[in-house]
Order: structure tokens, then C-alpha cells, then sequence
């Protein structure tokens, strides 16, 4: 009780000026006050880096947190760096019990006179004002944790006292080494000793080791870049208390006192979009995202990004480096990257839903030409044609046989949907079909059933079998495959434009459905981050993916990709999606004023949909009058540039893997 009462009389008298000690400061420096203050300090984990890591353990993305720190052990750090930070912060450190009380009045004698090279605090209780200020979750709590009032000071002394019953004397320097700020950026011992000499802290010299110790006190005024004069005064003042406490020698304080810094700065890491520069940018995004709304990493959104930044977290993925790299070459060759078009690329594995690789035509950035946005994965253009699965889909479930024929003419309109306008692609032929809808030429007229409709992509043919099946029965088959419900919350009773794509969805969305066709009706939810470990090792629950699910009959989805199969041997898609014989199956996709073409197409092993357009403003930009990959096209359909780009990625893809024969259609399909 004694103690106590001394250590509160003490620090009262080293921050108060006389006239404050008054009755009123005395209670409240009590030793029954004191006693009663907290004990327990926060779980601190310093931040660090992060890692997403692609299916083979090669590095997709380091995500660095706001605050350059790299943790270390006291092992790590020379021995002369911790003497020189104990020489000048805290000389007594090894022999008090977290207080100094001669520090305190040296400090106040020392203060009065402007003659102070040391402050009163020890390094432990500069450790716990740290630990505070790291922890603190508002400007209040940041002020508290640094204001100058004797209760702060008491609570800072209390929970200094505590803290050295709990830790070693090595943990404590560790900790405070780890935590204190150098200036520059640099957040601990670790990241000083890179930023200001490019070096580790194991083999920091005298001169470093003293230089950097002085900067703790005033990084700002004592900056080594800014103001080498006033850097090397404050290093001379700490080799003169490293000599005076007898850890140097008189030689050793003046060989290094007239030796000149030598800095060799290296820049912190970069704290901006650490995808910048991945292998997979804008997958690598899209894992972000992902991961950030998962409740695993943390109770709030603040908390999940601290943690994925700086929480030393090992992120697998699904993502395949060689079909990543096939689906970027492939969308380069076809298109290149100064073209206004955009291409994006999103792969699928049927039966398991794991994206395999993301790819954009662009550069991934801000700068001219580049771009963030995800069209993988979010919804700017229509799909176009490639919906007419989804109708065929109903049909043959319904039991409507392939060859239920049609009388399809070039213009059709409806008596039960409402248009409002051209919905399919462009007839300049037709001018007057406004209120209903054409098909792309007048070739694409006469009679046609399930089979030849689709391979010519008809779309008077398709309204008409949207009307035999009923609107509402292809938006539920889309939904069920695996378009997400959200897309289709504005899908009428009169929306007719659903079968031809007037509905916008994203690239992730048309290749997660395939799949599901793919896999014979099988729907796997589409996923990317299949794990996550934290610094020590131990998983953390991230939140899996749904459960597969039949979603349709086998003989139903097999009947569809035998129809399907013929769009790239006979339809639209021949000959530019051909994989050389190796069986596949697809649909191609052309939507209004050709702003926008589509090629959407699986093997068993993988589906992918290609998309063409300009995100930037569809209806000012469409896709016409277009050089690409050497070649000149009038207007962009499904079955050119995209049909051609999923042909180049899929052929490098799968060219080491064996050819799988495509399921025979069920004989109840027709």
C-alpha cells in the first residue's frame, strides 16, 4: 500500500505544476484510487501481411495493411539496437518493476531546466501508451490514450506495474520495439531498419542501431531524410549515453559520431490495390470481395478488411495459373488491349463450381485505357441469345419433343408480351418491326423446331416457344441453373424479351449455369477461396459454399447440350468455335444495336462464357466498325470475336487433358 501511495505521490509531483496539488488532485491520487484502476491491457496482434494463393501455391496477391510493420522477435533484433534504445529511453529498464521514480524526477528536474534527453516514462509504460493508442477504436479513445492529465498518467503507471508481473523484460522490449513508431511510415523496429538502411534488424550496426534509437523520441524533428543535421545531434547524443553508461567505448562513440548516415531508403510496400500487379488482377479482386463479406475473418466490415490486410492470413484458391494464363492469351490475341472493345472471360468447373480463371482484354488499373471494373462478376450488358438455353431447357422438361415445330417469320409480334421496342438484335431491313421482335436477317425466316432454331438462333422462333412454355417457367429454370434471382427482379408477366437476353447478368452467372448443364443438371454454386489460415497456422471457418444440387433431370440438361453441340458444328458458332473436333457445346449472343455479343460454351470439363462490349457507355459505343486480331468486322456478333476467343482459350486449356465424349441426348427428349 505504501508503494502505491509513493507511485501516485510521485507521478502527481513529475506532471502537475505546484499550484495544482491541491486536496482535491491528492484524492484523487490516492492509493485506494490508484489500486483501483484496470490491469488488463488489449490482445494486440500486429499486422501482417496477407496472401492469396492460387490452386498450386503460387502467389496471386499480397495484401498489405495501412501501417508498414514488420513484426519481429527479440531474437531477431542485434543486440546493439537494443542497448541502444534501453541506453536512451529507459536506462534502469532490466532493474525497475515497470516505474522509474528517479526517471520521474530526473524527467521534472530535467524538464525545467529545457536539459532533457530522456523522458520519466519507462519503456513499459511507453509500451502501454502504444498499445492503447494501436487498440484505440475512436478519436476519443486516441485521445485518451495520449492526453497529458495526471490520470492518464496514473492508469498508464498502474497498467505499467501489471504488465511487468505478467512479461518478461524481453517480451516487453519485443513488444514495445514491435510497436514504436520511427518515422517515414515505419511502424516497429522492422520496418525502420528496411526503410531508412535497406537492411534487417539482425544486422543493424552502431550507427544504425543509434540512430534509429533516437528517432522514437521526436521521428518528425529528428527525421534522417528531411533534417540529417538534427538526425545526427540526436545519434551523437545517443552513442554519448551509450559510452557514459559504459556499452561503448570513448574510440567507438567517436569513429561512429563522424561518420556520416548512410541511408539506403527503400520505400514501404505498397499499401494500394494489391492486385495491381497480380497474375489474375481481376480475380484476385473478385477474392477480395468475396472473402471481406465473410463473417470468419470479423464481426463488422472495419474489422473483416483489418483482418484480411493485416492478419498474416494464408487465402487458397481455386484458381488455375494454366487455364488463367490460356484465357488471358487468348483474350489478348483476339483483341487487343488499345481496341475500345472489352473482353472478359470467366471459367467454371462443371460438377464442383470452382472458378478456374477470370480474364479481361484490359489492363487492370486507373490510369488511361485501364480499368477496376468487374464485368466478370458484376451485370453491365445483356447476354443476348445465349438465354435461349434456358427456354430450351423448359421445353424439353416440359416434354416437348425437338421437333415441335414453328412458323417463324422475320418479324413477330406478340399478343402476349409487350416489347416496347426493338428487343433482339438489329433488322435494318425491318424498320417497321418496332413492336415486336426480329430476327437477325431475312434468312432466319420459315419454319424451324427446337434443333434448327437454336443453331440459327432464331428469335421469332424462341418468343413463340417462350409463349408454348410460359415466361415465368423460363425465368425459374434460369434461377435454378444458376442465374442469380436478383438479376431477374424486374422480369413481367409480359416481359418477352427474357428468352432473347434483355435481362442483364454477368459472365460468372452464364458460365455457372452452363456448368450446371455440363454437369448433367448438377448446379454447384460458384466459389473461389476454398481456406483461409491465420499467423499461427490454425483454419479459420470460412463460410463454405452451398451445396450441390440436381437441379434438373439428367436427360433433360443431356438433350440440351446435344442441341447445343450442334451450334458450334452447324450454327452460328461453326466454324469459329470449333475446338478441332474435340466435342463441346455452345450458344452465341448478339444483343440490340449490337452493343454487346456473347459466346457461352462447356466441354465436361469446363465452361466458360465471353463477353464483348463496351462497358463504358453501351448505347453511345456499340459493336461496329471494329479492327480486331487482324481483321475488320462491320458488326460484332457472338459467334466472331467471342466464339473465337473461347475457341483459343479452351484449346490451349484442355490441350494436355483427354478427350471426353459429350452425353447422349435422352430419348425422351425427342
Amino acid at each position: 500500500m505504501l508503494v502505491l501511495a509513493l507511485v501516485a505521490g510521485l507521478l502527481s509531483a513529475a506532471v502537475a505544476t505546484p499550484l495544482v496539488l491541491g486536496a482535491g488532485l491528492a484524492a484523487k491520487a490516492s492509493a485506494d484510487h490508484f489500486e483501483s484502476l484496470p490491469t488488463t491491457l488489449p490482445d494486440i496482434v500486429f499486422g501482417r501481411d496477407s496472401t492469396i494463393l492460387a490452386a498450386d501455391g503460387s502467389i496471386i496477391a499480397t495484401l498489405h495493411g495501412a501501417e508498414n510493420r514488420v513484426p519481429v522477435k527479440i531474437s531477431q533484433i542485434s543486440k546493439v539496437m537494443q542497448t541502444a534504445i534501453v541506453d536512451i529511453e529507459d536506462s534502469r529498464f532490466y532493474s525497475h518493476h515497470g516505474i522509474d521514480f528517479k526517471g520521474l524526477v530526473r524527467a521534472a528536474v530535467q524538464d525545467s531546466s529545457g536539459t532533457a534527453t530522456q523522458g520519466g516514462s519507462t519503456i513499459t509504460q511507453q509500451y502501454v501508451k502504444n498499445l492503447l493508442l494501436f487498440s484505440a477504436d475512436s478519436k476519443a479513445a486516441a485521445a485518451e490514450a495520449t492526453d497529458k492529465s495526471v490520470a492518464r498518467k496514473l492508469k498508464e503507471a498502474r497498467l505499467a506495474l501489471a504488465l511487468e508481473r505478467r512479461e518478461s523484460k524481453k517480451q516487453i522490449l519485443e513488444g514495445y520495439l514491435n510497436i514504436a513508431y520511427f518515422g517515414h511510415g515505419a511502424y516497429g523496429i522492422g520496418a525502420a531498419a528496411m526503410r531508412y538502411f535497406g537492411t534487417s534488424v539482425d544486422r543493424l550496426t552502431l550507427a544504425e542501431s543509434a540512430l534509429l534509437a533516437g528517432l522514437v523520441q521526436s521521428p518528425s524533428a529528428d527525421d534522417p531524410i528531411a533534417y540529417p543535421t538534427a538526425a545526427i545531434r540526436r545519434r551523437s547524443q545517443v552513442l554519448q549515453r551509450m559510452r557514459e553508461l559504459g556499452h561503448i567505448t570513448a574510440a567507438q562513440e567517436k569513429a561512429t559520431d563522424a561518420a556520416g548516415l548512410h541511408l539506403n531508403p527503400v520505400a514501404p510496400p505498397a499499401t494500394a490495390d494489391p492486385c495491381l500487379h497480380s497474375q489474375a488482377s481481376f480475380y484476385c479482386s473478385w477474392i477480395i470481395s468475396q472473402v471481406s463479406q465473410d463473417k470468419a475473418l470479423g464481426a463488422t466490415p472495419t474489422a473483416r478488411k483489418q483482418r484480411l490486410n493485416e492478419g498474416g492470413l494464408t487465402i487458397r484458391t481455386t484458381l488455375d495459373p494454366a487455364i488463367q494464363a490460356a484465357a488471358q492469351a487468348a483474350l489478348d490475341q483476339t483483341v487487343e488491349q488499345s481496341n475500345s472493345i472489352t473482353l472478359a472471360e470467366a471459367i467454371v468447373q462443371p460438377g464442383t463450381g470452382k472458378v478456374l480463371a477470370m480474364a479481361v482484354n484490359k489492363p487492370y488499373g486507373t490510369e488511361p485505357g485501364q480499368t477496376t471494373i468487374s464485368i466478370l462478376t458484376s451485370a453491365p450488358l445483356q447476354p443476348g441469345s445465349t438465354f435461349k438455353a434456358f427456354t430450351l431447357a423448359t421445353a424439353i422438361q416440359q416434354g416437348l419433343p425437338l421437333s415441335t415445330s414453328i412458323d417463324s417469320p422475320a418479324c413477330y409480334v406478340s399478343t402476349i408480351y409487350d416489347f416496347g421496342g426493338v428487343h433482339s438484335t438489329t433488322n435494318t431491313a425491318l424498320p417497321n418491326c418496332s413492336n415486336g421482335v426480329s430476327n437477325a436477317s431475312d434468312s432466319e425466316a420459315g419454319t424451324f423446331n427446337m434443333v434448327t432454331g437454336t443453331w440459327n438462333s432464331v428469335n421469332t422462333y424462341y418468343v413463340q416457344l417462350e409463349e408454348k412454355v410460359g415466361l415465368e417457367n423460363v425465368k425459374d429454370m434460369a434461377i435454378r441453373l444458376g442465374i442469380p434471382a436478383s438479376r431477374l427482379n424486374d422480369v413481367g408477366a409480359t416481359s418477352g424479351s427474357l428468352t432473347i437476353g434483355g435481362y442483364q447478368v454477368s459472365p460468372l452467372d452464364m458460365a455457372t449455369a452452363y456448368a450446371t448443364l455440363a454437369a448433367h443438371g448438377l448446379h454447384c454454386p460458384s466459389y473461389g477461396a476454398v481456406s483461409a489460415t491465420g499467423v499461427d497456422g490454425k483454419p479459420l471457418a470460412l463460410t463454405p459454399p452451398a451445396a450441390c444440387e440436381q437441379v434438373i433431370p439428367q436427360s433433360v440438361a443431356d438433350t440440351v447440350t446435344s442441341v447445343l453441340e450442334g451450334v458450334i458444328t452447324h450454327g452460328t458458332g461453326f466454324p469459329n468455335a470449333s475446338l478441332y473436333g474435340r466435342p463441346a457445346a455452345g450458344k452465341t449472343g448478339t444483343t440490340d444495336d449490337y452493343t454487346a455479343a456473347w459466346f457461352v460454351g462447356y466441354t465436361p470439363q469446363l465452361a466458360a462464357a465471353v463477353e464483348a462490349g463496351n462497358i463504358a457507355g453501351p448505347k453511345a459505343n456499340p459493336l461496329t466498325k471494329v479492327s480486331a486480331g487482324g481483321r475488320y468486322y462491320s458488326q460484332v456478333f457472338g459467334g466472331d470475336i467471342p466464339a473465337l476467343a473461347w475457341s483459343r482459350t479452351f484449346t490451349t486449356a484442355l490441350a494436355n487433358q483427354p478427350w471426353e465424349p459429350m452425353p447422349l441426348p435422352a430419348a425422351a427428349g425427342g
